[in-house]
């Protein structure tokens, strides 16, 4: 956040900026971190919970509407996670979900996931190694 000499090569690009900018920056993101460790308590408790419930048979990651690609990519799978593999650690400033599944539920993707993963099908899987970079750019450039 704090600028150094211009002239410096060490210096980056961001610390260049102007000092509101950077401050700016700074809240940003500040408040993604608190975001998360508020959800994360949210996230716990609800996780550990339905740990303890015999009907919960799977989890489901539900990822908001301006998700980044990889939560989006874990949503387009459905519900295909185990109690062992639910931990669902979230990155600062994500707003995604573990979704449980009970025993004789039915679980469907959203209108949107199912469009992620038309994406994800069309720009991305035929790629082995590369698919999360070219999903991305789907995102990008098809919403």
């Amino acid at each position: 956040m704090w600028p150094r000499d211009p002239e410096d090569q060490a210096t980056t690009e961001a610390q260049k900026a102007p000092l509101e900018t950077r401050l700016e920056q700074a809240e940003t993101k500040a408040e993604a971190v608190a975001q998360k460790l508020v959800a994360d308590q949210g996230r716990g408790t609800v996780v550990e919970a339905v740990r303890q419930d015999r009907q919960a048979v799977a989890w489901a990651r539900s990822a908001a509407l301006g998700a980044c690609a990889f939560c989006r990519l874990l949503a387009i799978r459905g519900a295909v996670f185990k109690q062992d593999t639910v931990s669902f650690r979230a990155h600062d400033g994500c707003h995604c979900m573990a979704i449980p599944v009970w025993k004789g539920q039915r679980f469907e993707l959203s209108d949107k996931a199912k469009e992620w993963e038309r994406l994800y099908r069309e720009y991305a899987a035929p790629y082995s190694g590369d698919q999360l970079r070219r999903f991305r750019r789907a995102i990008a450039e098809h919403g």
